[in-house]
């Protein structure tokens, strides 16, 4: 799984996400129910909330795409909690957390984050031209960085 597909995928469906912030509070939750229909689209089984090996926390995704190779995802929205610059704060706070996460057929950890400010989207800019593995896209209203934690 590329991270720049990811990011089209997330991109191909823009005005739909657009229309969920719209909503207001809560879109986080939708926009993990809609990356689990995004994932099966493209014939990819996707576990939600999968406990890690070790301690009390919970991974957003498990995804496995071929082979049984395992991706793990962990996603991070801008919201009216954390707009801003507190969005890229809380981004790498789950950078942080995915790299304790392993499991059997693990090739790929990656934290995603979907903003609409501008201050996110320029914060968001700035950090993936300084950090080796941050890829950053935006589209007509909102920006999606994918960074990969190595294993």
């Amino acid at each position: 799984m590329d991270p720049q597909y990811l990011i089209n995928a997330v991109l191909g469906n823009e005005p739909r996400i657009v229309q969920a912030i719209s909503a207001g509070a809560g879109w986080e939750v939708w926009m993990q129910v809609e990356f689990v229909l995004m994932c099966r689209d493209r014939q990819w089984q996707v576990a939600r909330e999968v406990p890690y090996p070790q301690g009390n926390q919970v991974l957003d995704f498990l995804v496995s795409a071929a082979f049984g190779e395992r991706t793990a995802v962990e996603l991070k929205v801008e919201s009216a909690n954390n707009a801003g610059r507190a969005a890229l704060r809380l981004f790498q706070n789950d950078v942080a957390k995915l790299a304790n996460y392993n499991c059997q057929m693990l090739v790929d950890r990656y934290a995603m984050g979907i903003v609409y400010s501008d201050q996110a989207k320029q914060a968001y800019n700035e950090y993936s031209e300084e950090t080796v593995g941050a890829v950053y896209q935006t589209g007509q209203n909102i920006g999606v960085m994918i960074q990969d934690v190595p294993i």
